[in-house]
């Protein structure tokens, strides 16, 4: 817990935030890494953003406390990390306003000695001189927006959908400078929420040449011939198929660019797809361009979104296997999370409305909502007497993004069937935001130290900068390989890093070491929702069949409303449909 003794301090352009300003030691050191977590920053990552070195840090463990300066700021990031606020240039700001008297004297309100200091680099202070010259609501439009002057790290995505990435990115201060998106509607969304951004509507016809230069790429490449829950009883295509095989059309023209980071996100069956082949492809084409790759399975459930949505997340960094590992683990190994099952089957209930959910959500598929034969795998909201589906404003938020983020711009032309199936494919096909502004925060913070981290690693062969990366980052125990190439079959853990012919794969965490909770509760609609998003009784009788069929379980509150809907006949309880029709036509 915070302490209770607290100060208000008055940050420029930004609300009133609270801070421990008592006491020599304010903050137990356990108290002060759940503030790093909230602020997504590791111990390293903390002392590099303040000048200081990373080990006075760590051996506050051992004193029983933090000191107050160092309590201040953790708080204060965090809260920065849960609004959005761009550290470096908010940062600048506090920094900047620090006084100091001349010759030495007393610190800043933050207090500590002058290595302890939040130092700021030329760029940031004259930023701050300008922001002095310019009236307060200038300030706060100049807050909201990207930087004019072209200082901020740009982004250009490609399958860029509704823009979860940049969305994501866009609150570390990064630039979206340009799209590359085929579908109609997800391209009115973007136009919409980015109007003066440039969008190419074909990978495929794009020319290299009229990309422009970006510090990061991202791509959600289509996932169709790669998802399980696209094809449950078929064959996956994989990178050979139509869809995700626009993965090569992507890497041509990456392979002309060679941005600094890439960024790329599938599902998770991209690991096992064709026995492991596609990702093998995947990974050796881009260490033939010259990346380190990094790869770790995040579960949106644990960064702040009520849903299970496991998916790969591959990060690439030019030259540099050990910023690509860092943009993806902390410096601690994260714990595997236990019973993942139970959040599924434990209710959670609204007394006023009478709702009642599980705690997690199953993962939002690209569809309408309705029921299409994996009804064990789908939520729904139950009432005492009713089932109804999920709407598209509850999907909005179960994905981080803003309300009604998919309603399109208003040139576009309304079908007669209306939008609301666009909506659902667009919601269920975007990246969970709150887990790509993790990853983007770590890739902020990296771009913010003064030396690239594998400078430093140079003299030590390419097999021991990945056997130190693996023993610090994932896991002690895991081997590092020679990466076979021209392999039929590999077999792909959930996290690993490759670089130069070597590679190394493991079982991680698919959370970070400080989950985030939530709860799905908390982005059901309470008020009333149309009737069309309620499940009809030939509905209700489809789902109990198809689960009665295959001996599935569902989340008992809604069990035992949809046979209370589905047969009302009072006789069976908790009978399988079919007995239960047969008994009442006996």
């Amino acid at each position: 817990m915070r302490p209770k003794n607290t100060h208000f301090y008055v940050l420029p352009s930004y609300n009133y935030v609270q801070l421990p300003c008592t006491g020599l030691v304010p903050m137990t050191y356990d108290d002060f890494l759940a503030e790093l977590g909230k602020a997504g920053l590791s111990v390293r990552a903390f002392a590099e953003l303040i000048a200081m070195n990373p080990n006075s840090v760590s051996n506050y463990a051992s004193t029983g406390g933090v000191p107050r300066h160092l309590a201040c700021i953790a708080v204060l990031l965090a809260e920065m990390n849960i609004h959005g606020v761009d550290f470096q240039s908010a940062i600048g700001r506090v920094s900047a306003n620090r006084k100091r008297p001349r010759g030495g004297g007393k610190p800043g309100r933050f207090g500590g000695d002058k290595q302890e200091q939040l130092e700021l680099g030329p760029d940031a202070r004259q930023h701050h001189r300008q922001e002095l010259n310019m009236g307060s609501e200038q300030r706060r439009k100049t807050n909201m927006q990207p930087d004019a002057t072209n200082t901020a790290r740009r982004v250009n995505s490609f399958f860029a959908g509704i823009g979860g990435f940049d969305l994501a990115f866009e609150k570390h201060g990064f630039e979206p400078s340009f799209y590359c998106e085929k579908d109609d509607f997800c391209r009115s969304v973007l136009k919409r929420n980015w109007p003066k951004v440039a969008n190419a509507s074909d990978i495929q016809k794009l020319d290299a040449k009229d990309v422009p230069q970006a510090d990061v790429w991202t791509a959600g490449f289509p996932c169709q011939d790669l998802s399980l829950a696209r094809t449950p009883h078929g064959k996956r295509n994989g990178l050979k198929g139509s869809q995700s095989g626009l993965f090569y059309t992507f890497l041509d023209i990456l392979s002309i660019h060679k941005p600094l980071v890439v960024l790329l996100e599938n599902v998770a069956g991209l690991l096992n797809s064709h026995k492991g082949a596609d990702f093998n492809a995947l990974i050796s084409s881009l260490t033939k361009l010259g990346y380190g790759v990094a790869w770790r399975v995040l579960n949106a459930r644990y960064f702040g979104a009520p849903q299970s949505r496991p998916r790969v997340f591959i990060c690439a960094w030019l030259g540099s296997p050990e910023n690509a590992v860092k943009a993806l683990f902390e410096d601690e190994i994260a714990i595997k999370p236990k019973n993942e099952r139970r959040g599924f089957m434990v209710e959670s209930r609204c007394p006023e409305s009478g709702i009642s959910v599980p705690q997690v959500s199953f993962c939002i598929s690209a569809t309408s909502g309705r029921h299409t034969g994996l009804d064990w795998a789908r939520s729904y909201v139950t009432y005492p007497d009713a089932i109804r589906r999920l709407t598209p404003l509850e999907c909005e938020r179960l994905q981080g993004l803003p309300e009604n983020w998919t309603l399109p711009d208003k040139d576009y032309v309304m079908p007669i069937r209306g939008i609301e199936t666009n909506r659902y494919h667009a919601i269920g096909n975007a990246v969970c935001v709150p887990v790509v502004q993790w990853i983007s925060g770590r890739i902020s913070n990296i771009f913010q130290t003064v030396e690239d981290s594998g400078k430093s690693e140079g003299k030590l062969t390419t097999k021991v900068r990945l056997q130190n990366l693996t023993a610090n980052y994932l896991s002690p125990k895991c081997e590092v390989l020679p990466l076979r190439t021209k392999s039929d079959e590999s077999k792909w853990q959930s996290g690993g890093v490759a670089y130069k012919g070597w590679i190394a794969t493991t079982v991680v965490s698919s959370s970070p070491v400080i989950p985030v909770p939530s709860q799905l509760i908390d982005v059901i609609e309470k008020k009333k929702v149309h009737q069309r998003y309620f499940l009809s009784a030939n509905a209700s009788q489809g789902i109990l069949r198809r689960v009665d069929k295959l001996g599935r379980h569902l989340f008992p509150p809604l069990d035992t409303v949809l046979r209370k809907i589905a047969n009302p006949d009072p006789i069976t309880e908790r009978e399988p449909l079919g007995g239960a029709r047969r008994k009442a036509s006996q």
